[in-house]
């Protein structure tokens, strides 16, 4: 047996950034690689190779955990974990690649991931990027999900290991490159954190010293967090540092986890390990982090499911700002955006009663500006969505998949505008020369909105540039991503009344409880449906899959 490729790749493989430094930084301290070879320990150039540290084996992978990992995790993280899912090219941060074997939130002295690990970012969710809570399935569940991605991990691995075998042409045996595979994937012990100080004024002002002199480099003096185009991720996308007031962590804010993320660091990005700080400058910086941001912030932006209780009612409410709607229980529903940044809407407030014939949903979200354009290029109207599914297992909450479509109803801003009077490119360009129109039936007389030669979109049905709408919701289905498609116009029956108040946005959509049409979700007095939402903030460029939504909450209807 070669002993020389396993120092080889090993140091390539740290060199690619190892669990404990950062990515793009220099390296930081951290424990030794070990490998264990014909049963002896081998050192060369300061790393020892020994017995690797011992975890308990995640149990046998079943059929089970592979198929919810599938169900739930795949269109993000993909089939085989390598974060090239269907809808991984809407995400920023990028979703994880398993291979790598660098995950960001970790709790081990070796800075590897354990299985408690990820259990509790699959549980909580990951706030400030795509990752949601998935608290709301089983525990058994979870379990085998987490153990999927743990096969996933070491799979994904050891075709790192093989690829470089086969370049450098070296012979590693099988057993040499499951042995350098255990080396990256086993975590070590937990990391004992010492007991923590009680916060007071001086641990605050001590931490902050520190963190001038340690953190604003990349944090920013005032910690608003920086960007840098030489910071990359493990996978090579740009990544930046956290706005530390905004309150939103992604490992959360207590205090024994902010101090794992500064101890370790995060593997696989630019935050490197602090291991050389004194006890009492650790407990200082995590002190004067907390200091700078309210408690409340980590909990509003964790997306989690919620329940929506639709109690039955004598009469509908008229209007998204009737009076009776605050005698209904409202639910905060948390929303992400798809695409991360600063400025989003982070959540709406929704409300829905029934009368044993018709529901009516109503949503309410912040928006400072009412924007109801969309004709010039750089114009994009506010809008929002929920979206439905009577399945009795929630299908995948992005848009549904091929054995189960979701219902859409899709509000949209402009087509209020469009009640009124329909509106085309001349209606912002009054003035614009043009040429003459031939039109098929009034000659010379013709103009554009007059003669289905001059709008061929609305000739081939499309629903965008349709006149005389009835209502300015559109009833859609799709069971994937790409595959969104209008109901007929004879099967638009969901209504939609919106009201614009100082900075507050209520609508209110309105449907049958049965519907004629197969493609209608269906609700039932006593039963359940599941509901997504989604909001498009025109101001602020949204459109299309540039949006704020929340996974798959459950509406309750009374008998």
């Amino acid at each position: 047996m070669s002993k020389t490729p396993h120092v080889r790749l090993l140091r390539e493989l740290q060199a690619e950034g190892s669990p404990g430094r950062g990515a793009g930084m220099a390296a930081s301290p951290r424990a030794a690689a070990t490998l264990l070879i014909g049963g002896a320990a081998l050192i060369v150039a300061g790393l020892t190779f020994g017995p690797p540290s011992v975890d308990a084996a995640p149990p046998p992978q079943d059929a089970r955990g592979k198929a919810d990992y599938e169900a739930h995790c795949s269109v993000c993280h993909g089939t085989q974990g390598r974060g090239d899912g269907a809808a991984s090219y809407l995400l920023r941060p990028r979703p994880r690649d398993f291979a790598t074997a660098q995950f960001r939130l970790v709790s081990t002295e070796n800075a590897i991931v354990s299985r408690d690990d990820i259990l509790r970012v699959v549980r909580e969710g990951m706030p400030g990027t795509g990752m949601p809570s998935w608290a709301h399935l089983s525990d058994e569940t979870l379990g085998g999900i987490v153990d999927h991605v743990l096969e996933l991990e070491r799979a994904g691995m050891r075709d790192v290991v093989e690829r470089w075998n086969i370049e450098e042409e070296e012979e590693m045996e099988p057993e040499e490159i499951e042995e350098i595979v255990d080396i990256r994937t086993k975590p070590g012990a937990p990391l004992a954190i010492p007991p923590e100080p009680p916060v007071s004024v001086e641990s605050v002002a001590r931490g902050r010293l520190v963190f001038v002199s340690q953190c604003a480099k990349c944090h920013g003096v005032d910690g608003r967090g920086m960007t840098d185009p030489e910071w990359k991720s493990a996978e090579g996308f740009p990544m930046w540092s956290r706005d530390l007031l905004s309150g939103i962590f992604k490992g959360g804010r207590e205090s024994e986890s902010l101090y794992r993320r500064v101890w370790l660091g995060i593997p696989g990005s630019p935050m490197p390990a602090h291991k050389h700080l004194p006890v009492e400058d650790m407990w200082g910086i995590v002190h004067y982090v907390q200091s700078l941001s309210n408690p409340i912030s980590q909990e509003l932006v964790r997306i989690k499911q919620e329940r929506i209780d639709v109690p039955r009612v004598d009469a509908l409410p008229a209007s998204p700002t009737d009076a009776a709607w605050r005698d209904v229980p409202a639910t905060r529903v948390a929303l992400m955006p798809l695409f991360w940044r600063d400025e989003f809407r982070d959540a709406v407030l929704a409300r829905a009663v029934h009368d044993g014939k018709k529901i009516q949903i109503l949503i309410q979200w912040e928006d400072p500006s009412r924007d109801t354009g969309g004709l010039r290029q750089t114009e994009f109207p506010d809008g929002a969505a929920v979206q439905l599914s009577d399945a009795d297992e929630a299908p995948l909450f992005t848009m549904g998949d091929p054995e189960h479509r979701v219902n859409i109803w899709h509000w949209k801003a402009l087509w209020d505008e469009d009640a009124e009077a329909f509106r085309d490119v001349t209606s912002v360009f009054p003035r614009a020369v043009t040429d003459g129109y031939y039109g098929r039936k009034k000659g010379w007389g013709a103009k554009p909105l007059d003669d289905p030669l001059y709008r061929p979109a609305a000739e081939r049905g499309n629903p965008l540039s349709r006149t005389g709408r009835k209502t300015p919701v559109e009833d859609a289905n799709a069971e994937r991503f790409g595959s969104l498609s209008t109901q007929p116009p004879e099967d638009q029956n969901v209504g939609g009344t919106s009201s614009w108040n100082e900075g507050v946005w209520s609508l209110v959509l309105e449907r049958d409880l049965v519907s004629p049409s197969d493609r209608d979700v269906k609700f039932t007095p006593g039963g359940e449906a599941f509901c997504a939402f989604a909001i498009w903030n025109g101001s602020i460029g949204d459109r299309d899959g540039q949006k704020s939504i929340s996974i798959w909450n459950v509406l309750r209807l009374a008998k």
